[in-house]
């Protein structure tokens, strides 16, 4: 099926979330600290592992997949 592009510009990290949860049909439970993470970038028709392995270079996290279910941990940013 046709994923929307996504772009984000200098979008905080729970609008880039929303964003992915709405496009990808997934849950996505964010760290507090990330919360802070503002994310500037294109996506188009990339795959989710890699939307999120560019996002967690971005801001220092990283993420595990649980069936449906995507955790992003990190330190977060100032």
């Amino acid at each position: 099926y046709y994923l929307l592009p996504l772009t984000f510009d200098n979008t905080s990290m729970e609008e880039v979330v929303d964003n992915i949860e709405h496009n990808f049909n997934v849950k996505i439970y964010l760290n507090p600290n990330l919360k802070n993470c503002r994310l500037s970038g294109n996506f188009n028709q990339e795959h989710l592992s890699t939307i999120l392995e560019i996002i967690c270079k971005s801001i220092d996290a990283e993420y595990v997949i649980d069936g449906q279910e995507i955790y992003l941990r990190g330190n977060g940013c100032e």
